[in-house]
């Protein structure tokens, strides 16, 4: 019995970690992938999401950001669904561009993940 009992605190436990305050089930949004990467410029980039207790399917929405760029000189995202995108480098960059591409979760918009790029120029040539 004691077992048994035990096992019961242990699945309510993790039932409880799983939903938030309201009672609803909270959205997650995991990247593949997860790690930073490093990629030489005008090369590319596939990265999947993956939503989890997301009754409603819908997805993420991408985004693309950076800390020394605007606009396309971040790169460019194409072939974007509601589960994967690629991340396409500048054909140029005269230094390291570290960009953060986010996928947010399209039924909570509080839920998102990130994968931080490093996009590098050519060896300099002496």
């Amino acid at each position: 019995m004691k077992r048994l009992w035990l096992v019961c605190l242990i699945a309510l436990g993790c039932l409880q970690g799983c939903v938030s305050g309201n009672g609803k089930t909270t959205i997650m949004v995991t990247l593949s992938p997860s790690a930073a990467q490093s990629i030489d410029q005008g090369q590319m980039v596939n990265v999947t999401a993956t939503v989890t207790n997301d009754t409603t399917s819908m997805g993420v929405t991408w985004g693309l950001s950076g800390t020394s760029c605007m606009g396309s000189a971040c790169g460019t995202l194409s072939n974007a669904t509601t589960t994967s995108v690629t991340y396409n480098a500048p054909a140029s960059v005269a230094a390291n561009l570290v960009v953060t591409l986010t996928a947010t979760s399209a039924s909570d918009a509080m839920q998102s993940a990130s994968v931080m790029i490093t996009v590098t120029p050519p060896p300099a040539v002496t």
